[in-house]
């Protein structure tokens, strides 16, 4: 076994000491911004207090996300192949799935969620399909808060699953 006093304490050189003040600032600045942008009508009331929530992490104060204005406009495929957007494919959910699999419609499923336009949301994802993953809890708490608020029938199905 090796002696520890053989090897040298490790040079991390210079690094700079974090600003927490700064990030805090432009945290605070972005949030008065949402903030905003709601009272000026730019975005919904409900989405931008899920963007600003104590519990929100720091994407969602800086992205943001939509919903649909209704589930009934929801027509995406129950079954069969896929068709991802790019800015929400990988290496995991290609853009184009042949034979999606559960996990593949879970995951894209919850990047619709996260990351979707509403006019994707409502091409790609299937209402009922989404009352069935439902329970599984796609996102965040602030974005299934939204959702549930506005469509009552998914915290039905959230407490019924």
């Amino acid at each position: 076994m090796a002696d520890t006093d053989d090897f040298p304490e490790p040079d991390f050189g210079d690094f700079p000491e974090p600003d927490f003040d700064s990030v805090a600032e432009e945290h605070e600045q972005q949030r008065r911004a949402v903030e905003a942008m709601a009272r000026q009508g730019d975005i919904p009331a409900d989405i931008a207090a899920a963007r600003t929530a104590p519990d929100a992490g720091e994407w969602l104060l800086f992205n943001g996300f939509e919903v649909v204005a209704d589930l009934a406009l929801l027509c995406g495929p129950a079954e069969g192949p896929l068709d991802v957007p790019a800015h929400l494919a990988d290496r995991e959910l290609p853009e184009h799935i042949a034979e999606p699999t559960a996990w593949q419609r879970a995951s894209l499923y919850r990047r619709l969620l996260l990351e979707g336009t509403a006019a994707e949301q409502a091409r790609l994802l299937n209402r009922a399909q989404l009352r069935r993953l439902w329970p599984s809890r796609l996102g965040p708490p602030q974005i299934l808060k939204v959702w549930e608020e506005r469509f009552p029938e998914l915290r039905a199905t959230a407490t019924d699953g």
